[in-house]
């Protein structure tokens, strides 16, 4: 071996230049890499000729089955039963009765490989599953958040000082009588459950509007939120 440095020539069992001190620790290990990857190259070279070898033999022994399709299958079914119904056919008046054939019934045809039957093509539960996750749980994720989204936007506007107190509260009770127009109306167009949830997001943010109104901008008084909240929850006990 040489070295890469000096170019002199050192043993291979070294792992430093004795002459000028190199490192030669990373140039033996690609000498080992190198060798190892020789000998799995002409391994995998022979464990290649071996599979060929194997293939070719396996395909002459299986040309030597003798092979039969179904149609020849059926053909000599039918010969053997037309010979053993004429053989044991009723003798009458010394003369032997033609034989009556039985007519086979035909076999269907064989199903493609890529076709599927009815029974694979339905949802299964998995699927099933997914659709109430989408129409039911993530439509209830989103009536919370919209109610929080109104919470947090008062909250917002006063610390902001946007809009005035009565404004504010003005905003949410609207917000609250759309959410149930909105689930009146899709429960006249027969969703009766999507319009269900958004009425129930407009009675809570009926309550937020009018908690707000008495506890944080005092805009009414207790009577009058009592009586407010009151219907409230009567209108959500008839919905």
């Amino acid at each position: 071996m040489q070295c890469p440095k000096c170019r002199k020539v050192i043993s291979e069992a070294s792992s430093s230049c004795p002459n000028c001190g190199h490192d030669l620790s990373l140039y033996h290990s690609i000498a080992l890499m190198s060798d190892d990857l020789v000998k799995i190259k002409a391994d995998a070279f022979a464990l290649s000729k071996k599979i060929d070898l194997m293939q070719s033999r396996f395909v002459q022994l299986e040309r030597q089955i003798p092979k039969h399709s179904p149609e020849d299958e059926f053909h000599l079914e039918t010969q053997k039963e037309s010979q053993s119904e004429s053989g044991s056919a009723p003798k009458g008046h010394g003369q032997q009765m033609p034989a009556q054939k039985q007519e086979r019934p035909v076999a269907p045809p064989p199903r493609p490989a890529g076709s599927r039957l009815e029974s694979e093509l339905r949802p299964t539960e998995c699927g099933e599953s997914e659709v109430k996750f989408g129409q039911k749980w993530l439509l209830i994720a989103g009536v919370i958040l919209t109610v929080l989204a109104v919470g947090w936007f008062l909250k917002y506007s006063f610390e902001q000082n946007w809009i005035g107190p009565a404004g504010r509260v003005s905003l949410a009770y609207l917000m609250g009588i759309g959410f149930l127009c909105g689930g009146e109306f899709f429960r006249r167009r027969d969703f009766d459950v999507f319009g269900l949830y958004l009425i129930g997001g407009g009675i809570a943010t009926l309550y937020f509007a009018t908690f707000s109104a008495f506890h944080i901008y005092h805009l009414l008084s207790q009577a009058t939120a009592f009586g407010i909240m009151a219907l409230v929850t009567a209108l959500a006990g008839v919905l």
